[in-house]
């Protein structure tokens, strides 16, 4: 199993609507709403790595994010 941790920023107020789209998009395990100099960690699993990429582009385009961190497990 191939496992991905993304840090995303939202645009300030958005948080709410973020959080509703991610939970639409496949590979999704957990998102968790913090504090900090990230506004989302979300955990993306899957069998393989081209799914994770998928689901990160997918993410990257939604509206009013502002910024992504990706770190792949090794």
């Amino acid at each position: 199993m191939k496992i991905a941790f993304l840090l995303l920023n939202v645009v300030s107020g958005t948080e709410t609507e973020i959080n509703e789209k991610l939970k639409k998009i496949k590979h999704i395990k957990e998102i968790h709403f913090v504090h900090g100099m990230y506004d989302f960690i979300i955990t993306i699993e899957s069998k393989d790595i081209k799914s994770i990429k998928n689901s990160i582009l997918e993410i990257r385009k939604l509206a009013n994010i502002d910024s992504t961190l990706t770190m792949n497990v090794l």
